[in-house]
């Protein structure tokens, strides 16, 4: 299906040229990056776009541009956009298409400082992305990022009290979803809550916001609409959107070249590299708190994460099809399964390590069994241990007495992933260290205890 034409955007054109200058010290400063169309500007606001050429349609069904077929794929900036990308100080708002993440990421990449300045811009600035995919396609130039999924699905739960709410409920059935965040939001409390736009069936985060310095980076779903008009109007409704919540009043702006590094003073540098090195260390903590909550695959990766914070060299290994995490350490050759359960810890796990085991034996007589699994993980922590009493009478620990003894006669470390959160605990205080937990690891036969 071809674009339709809008008829009055000569109109338009001639309109806005005739229309009174704006002061482009106290407008909002908009840059559409990579889009074919550009919204009638307000009457404070100066709006830019940087042009796709070219129209057509996506072999994949993923939207309505793609390159000109006379350009190869290493000519698709050519094919794209007008030469060059202004610097991106000049802007409060900076709104990236689907195609500009799809196919330049190259040329974003070489932008990089200039997305990093407008976040540390003394205006709030806000960069727009959709999420089209795991992190490769953004760890080279979005400033601040959580660890994004490539999955699929249809389906959002949006969430009424974040502020996108309106605009996001009347298009929604343009958006889908091809990425999530890396961890779960369910044991947010309602302030850290209030950046999320949107979760998928399981709570991930499928559009959210995140913060760095005085900007923010907002994620939104994969989105496709059938004609230039219904792209103008949602771009439009962003937009406004974004200024309703984060417009700074006249009096309290702050000019673009403030931010430049000459009208910078010395110390400002050492606070942003000690902000962007808090940024980090949060998420980390953020995922390495989420082994409490997940299951499946983003349970092994923040385990293996969990793990190498504390200094242990480990690999993810689930991909393979052979147990989840290995751990190759002097003190400690191991192999373990990683399970979330809704309940306790039944055979099928511990057979399941059993199996590797008896691969893993073959070529190290010393290898290390370890299951550890995230039991009845929709309950807190503090409470499973009475779930389990309730479940089963005289239950002390998530296995059953038969995974018990396998254990026992094989050697191998049970563990659960508040043991494991623990540990963590009590690494940062001080009175554990990567030492103690190997060797505990190593000489447990049964459960693990972390007492004594």
């Amino acid at each position: 299906m071809n674009r339709l034409k809008n008829p009055l955007r000569p109109v338009l054109q001639r309109t806005i040229s005739r229309a009174r200058p704006v002061d482009r010290h106290v407008a909002t400063r908009v840059l559409l990056l990579g889009f074919g169309i550009t919204p009638e500007p307000k009457q404070d606001e100066l709006l830019d776009t940087i042009r796709i050429r070219s129209e057509g349609r996506f072999a994949n069904n993923a939207g309505f541009r793609t390159p000109k077929k006379k350009y190869s794929s290493r000519h698709t900036v050519d094919a794209f956009f007008e030469p060059g990308i202004p610097t991106i100080y000049d802007y409060h708002i900076v709104v990236v298409s689907k195609e500009a993440v799809r196919y330049c990421k190259s040329l974003l990449s070489d932008k990089k400082d200039d997305f990093v300045s407008l976040m540390r811009a003394a205006f709030p600035g806000t960069l727009v992305v959709p999420i089209i995919g795991g992190n490769r396609n953004y760890e080279s130039w979005v400033p601040s990022i959580d660890n994004l999924k490539e999955r699929n699905g249809d389906s959002l739960k949006l969430r009424a009290r974040h502020w996108a709410f309106p605009f996001m409920k009347k298009y929604e059935r343009n958006f889908t979803w091809k990425a999530h965040a890396d961890f779960s939001i369910a044991s947010y409390d309602d302030e850290g809550a209030k950046r999320f736009v949107a979760t998928n069936i399981a709570d991930n985060p499928i559009a959210f916001e995140t913060f760095l310095g005085n900007g923010r980076t907002i994620f939104l779903p994969f989105y496709n609409f059938e004609t230039d008009g219904e792209e103008s109007a949602f771009l439009r409704e962003l937009i406004d959107s974004i200024e309703r919540r984060y417009k700074v009043p006249k009096e309290k702006a702050v000019p673009s070249w403030a931010s430049r590094p000459d009208y910078r003073l010395p110390s400002e540098e050492d606070l942003d590299k000690q902000a962007r090195s808090l940024e980090q260390e949060r998420s980390t903590l953020t995922r390495i708190r989420s082994i409490l909550w997940l299951d499946g695959i983003e349970l092994v990766n923040s385990v293996a994460e969990t793990l190498t914070w504390l200094g242990l060299e480990c690999q993810v290994k689930e991909a393979e099809g052979r147990h989840d995490v290995e751990i190759r350490e002097r003190a400690l050759h191991g192999i373990m399964e990683v399970k979330g359960l809704s309940g306790y810890a039944n055979l099928d796990g511990i057979r399941q390590l059993l199996d590797w085991y008896g691969e893993a034996i073959k070529e190290d007589i010393n290898v290390k069994g370890i299951f550890l699994v995230n039991d009845f993980r929709e309950i807190e922590p503090e409470l499973r241990q009475s779930k389990m009493v309730e479940t089963i009478k005289d239950g002390q620990y998530p296995f059953t007495k038969e995974a018990e003894r396998i254990a026992m006669n094989n050697d191998f470390c049970l563990i659960t992933t508040y043991q494991l959160f623990k540990v963590v605990k009590l690494r940062m205080s001080g009175t554990f260290d990567k030492s103690d937990l190997l060797g505990r690891l190593k000489k447990t036969k049964g459960v693990f205890q972390l007492e004594g």
